[in-house]
């Protein structure tokens, strides 16, 4: 059985080394026009979503590699609330139009990803209540630019019901259409 609790508490710490936090004496200015997504979940989970979409370049501050966090969230960027799905992409700080295999999340516990995929993680406080990684499928970017990073996604998932602890298996559907903008991680 897998450790979900384990892999939730790995990427957390994986996408806080890789996003880079805010000087509050400098602040960045939000983007001026919001970021969209929608989606849907099927399976042993099930809902449809839709909230604001961002993205922002990141980098190991050890190691120096770089890639691409992509943040669909519903609560006002907090990802102890609210419903969050997550896509990190490491290689490419802003990768190009193509269509890229959503990776096996087992490859990042074991600290072995591919950098020509993309890993995604569903959080949901709100209208589900579940955590679950992207097993396989894809994700085909439309637009790549500095400022917007638009495309559409398709994969199943696995993971834990968090209210009743139950393994379960989801799949998900949508579209985005992020911004650029700062990811900050709220320190607890």
């Amino acid at each position: 059985m897998k450790s979900y609790f384990m892999q939730g508490i790995i990427f957390l710490l994986a996408t806080t080394l890789f996003i880079g936090c805010e000087d509050d004496d400098d602040p960045v200015a939000p983007p001026t026009d919001e970021g969209v997504y929608s989606f849907t979940i099927s399976g042993d989970i099930e809902g449809n979503f839709s909230g604001e979409a961002l993205f922002s370049s990141i980098e190991d501050s050890e190691t120096g590699e770089t890639g691409l966090a992509l943040w669909l969230f519903t609560d006002d960027q907090n990802v102890d609330t609210g419903d969050n799905l997550w896509f990190i992409h490491l290689g490419d700080a802003l990768p190009p139009e193509d269509t890229y295999p959503i990776g096996d999340f087992d490859d990042l516990e074991e600290d072995d990803p591919d950098p020509n995929q993309f890993y995604s993680v569903f959080m949901g406080y709100d209208d589900v209540t579940a955590i679950v990684w992207g097993e396989s499928g894809s994700i085909t970017v439309t637009n790549s630019t500095a400022n917007e990073f638009n495309g559409t996604f398709s994969f199943s998932a696995e993971g834990i019901e968090l209210e009743t602890g139950e393994e379960i298996s989801a799949d998900f559907e949508g579209e985005f259409n992020a911004v650029s903008g700062p990811i900050v991680i709220p320190e607890n």
